[in-house]
């Protein structure tokens, strides 16, 4: 049986598929002009970067590093996130990889019984985050010009991501039937299973790669199709982050809101990542709903949170800056940007822990 969020997103699909159906016939040549850009940013960033955290993602699910996670880290995951430590893990990859590999790793427990469905879905709602490489390597050095714009609209990023988990902690009952059992095959893998493990592991990380390939080629087209309006920055934001972003750095650079509005682009993520998501989730018995809200909360505190540090720390980006997704990135590279985010999460994960220390402490006292 289809649930509404089903129909809603076919019929998101449908219409989109006309239209573009359309564009395709009338002006060929535009679309086969986005489709090439769309096909350079998969080639030369998204598959390099995403398939070795899906690969990643798979391997420490079904591993055992999530229950050895769960073992150290639900002493302030629980506490302030309602779930296990497993949590920090899913959180981490989604930080540290990009859209989606979070929901994909969330997913991942859940189907694993690592999780119950009520923890499976807080997870989806904050721990889909944009990568490091590209906030702080693709909008702040290569479309601003300025490095400290994209740090500062990464710790924007982040610090809302983490506030919509603490919001979704109250979401959902957890009743002891839903918790699911681990299966039997996590226990006493052979070294032929474990081989086998490990290939489906790469079957569902290309398969997931590709796809994630196509919305993105997709929503290029899409976007392409659009009629100039000067609403269409944002529109192909709300379409599609990667693309819309460069338009909004074409449109308003100036713009007294123009950083704040950037970074609610930035949390919210577009309609391409959710779509990304629903493919990856929905099937695994999981919702959109915590998704979707969970995205506009954090848009909405990545907008104030910018808005406040901008007005703190004033900054400015370069009069005229190009970028090219085919050479993205080269000022900032991967290694020192993936260190800068474990650098960021280890720093948050260590003030968490000193709060609830010392509300343990002051409870203790009282």
């Amino acid at each position: 049986m289809i649930s509404n969020t089903q129909r809603i997103f076919k019929g998101i699909i449908t219409v989109l598929t006309l239209y573009l159906t359309v564009f395709l016939v009338i002006l060929p040549q535009n679309c086969l002009s986005a489709a090439k850009e769309g096909l350079s940013l998969c080639l030369n960033n998204v598959i390099p970067s995403l398939f070795p955290f899906f690969v990643c993602s798979g391997i420490l699910a079904e591993s055992g590093f999530s229950v050895l996670c769960s073992r150290f880290l639900s002493s302030f995951m629980r506490p302030l996130f309602r779930l296990p430590g497993a949590g920090a893990m899913t959180f981490l990859l989604g930080t540290v990889s990009g859209y989606p590999v979070g929901a994909s790793s969330a997913a991942q427990l859940y189907s694993s019984g690592q999780c119950t469905l009520a923890e499976a879905q807080r997870m989806t709602s904050f721990c889909n985050n944009s990568s490091p490489i590209f906030i702080i390597g693709l909008v702040g050095t290569g479309l601003l010009g300025n490095p400290s714009i994209g740090y500062l609209l990464y710790a924007s990023h982040i610090v809302s991501a983490l506030i919509t988990g603490l919001i979704f902690r109250f979401y959902g009952k957890e009743p002891s039937s839903s918790m699911r059992t681990l299966p039997s095959s996590g226990h006493g893998h052979t070294k032929k299973t474990a081989l086998f493990s490990f290939g489906g592991i790469i079957d569902r990380s290309v398969f997931s790669t590709l796809k994630v390939c196509g919305f993105i080629i997709f929503f290029s087209v899409f976007a392409q199709g659009i009629p100039s309006f000067g609403g269409k920055p944002y529109l192909c934001s709300f379409i599609e982050i990667a693309g819309g972003t460069q338009l909004l750095v074409q449109a308003a650079p100036t713009h007294r809101f123009f950083l704040p509005v950037l970074s609610f682009f930035l949390g919210f993520s577009g309609l391409s990542v959710m779509l990304q998501i629903a493919s990856i989730i929905i099937p695994q018995g999981l919702s959109m709903k915590p998704v979707a809200v969970g995205k506009l909360l954090q848009g909405i505190f990545s907008f104030v949170i910018t808005l406040l540090l901008t007005n703190v720390f004033p900054v400015t980006q370069a009069a005229s800056v190009t970028a090219d997704y085919s050479s993205f990135p080269t000022e900032i590279s991967v290694p020192d940007s993936i260190l800068s985010a474990l650098l960021s999460v280890f720093f948050v994960v260590m003030l968490l822990k000193g709060i609830i220390f010392l509300s343990s402490k002051s409870k203790i006292g009282g």
